[in-house]
């Protein structure tokens, strides 16, 4: 009878392999599991994989542009970036620039349930942003596109400039290339679509302290410099006082951290912004003790 020889092994795969096996199950069980969970748009689904295969009809155009929105903001500044996902996926960048090159322009069928109201300030954003486009690019063409940035909302068309740029610093005397950036802004606003606007100019420091023989607080400063554009725009440049107006808002209301000299920099700025909606301007006002309710209120105690 034949002895084995010491040492000879069985067949099948290493020891490892069988750890190996186990450890791929496992995270196969698990991302099976994942799946279950899930819920997919099948149809979405197959026209992401077109995309990244190559045989979807629009893989060229998957990302096509959008605006950025910052703070509530609209930004128009030559740099767009993807913001309707869902417009791609169900018909690509023709879709796209149907429904969404203003999202505002053409009805979606759930747009068709929205209330007036709704569809007043879906037009106000579309024209806000007719003129923010067009605004920016003529600055554009003068060569302040870096110096003035422009954004919008429903309400109104905001110019902004760096405090830097207009000003030395604890002053408010605008500079040679701050009377020329405003003599183009002007240029810009007197236009017939424009000049029946009312302009809010608005002052903005960083929070560093300031108390010197001109300007004893950042609010006092950052107003003396929105007055300092404002009568640039109304002595200069011939706009109706009545129809710009300035405000000092001083280190309160920062757009960027104040904890970085870049943040700082950032937040020192003026904004003229285009008044769209000023309706309460032109509203009757009433006295209320004319209508005899302190009166009535009175009584009934």
């Amino acid at each position: 009878m034949a002895k084995h020889k010491q040492g000879d092994g069985g067949g099948g795969a290493p020891a490892w392999m069988t750890t190996y096996g186990d450890m791929v199950t496992l995270l196969l069980c698990f991302f099976v599991l994942l799946f279950s969970m899930s819920s997919i748009n099948q149809e979405k689904f197959q026209k992401i994989m077109e995309y990244f295969t190559g045989q979807g009809e629009y893989m060229t155009d998957f990302m096509p542009g959008g605006e950025a929105l910052v703070g509530g903001e609209l930004i128009i500044n030559g740099t767009v970036q993807l913001d309707n996902i869902e417009a791609v996926l169900d018909g690509g960048r023709d879709a796209l620039n149907s429904s969404n090159a203003d999202a505002e322009e053409e009805a979606e069928p759930e747009d068709m349930e929205m209330t007036d109201a709704e569809r007043q300030e879906l037009q106000k954003l579309k024209t806000a942003r007719e003129m923010a486009e067009t605004i920016q690019d003529e600055i554009y063409n003068d060569g302040l596109n870096a110096e003035i940035e422009v954004s919008y909302t429903a309400n109104y068309v905001k110019l902004t400039l760096r405090g830097e740029y207009l000003f030395d610093s604890g002053r408010a005397e605008l500079k040679p290339d701050a009377v020329e950036a405003i003599k183009v802004i002007s240029t810009v606003l007197k236009e017939s679509d424009y000049n029946g606007y009312d302009i809010q100019v608005e002052g903005h420091t960083d929070n560093r302290p300031i108390n010197t023989g001109f300007y004893k607080s950042n609010r006092y400063l950052s107003a003396a410099r929105a007055i300092a554009v404002e009568e640039e725009l109304v002595n200069i440049h011939g706009f109706i006082p009545q129809k710009v107006s300035s405000t000092g808002y001083g280190e309160f209301h920062p757009i960027d951290t104040n904890s970085t000299p870049e943040g700082q920099a950032h937040n020192r700025r003026v904004e003229i912004k285009l008044l769209l909606s000023a309706e309460e301007k032109f509203l009757e006002e009433r006295d209320i003790r004319s209508q005899g309710q302190i009166g009535k209120t009175a009584e009934n105690k």
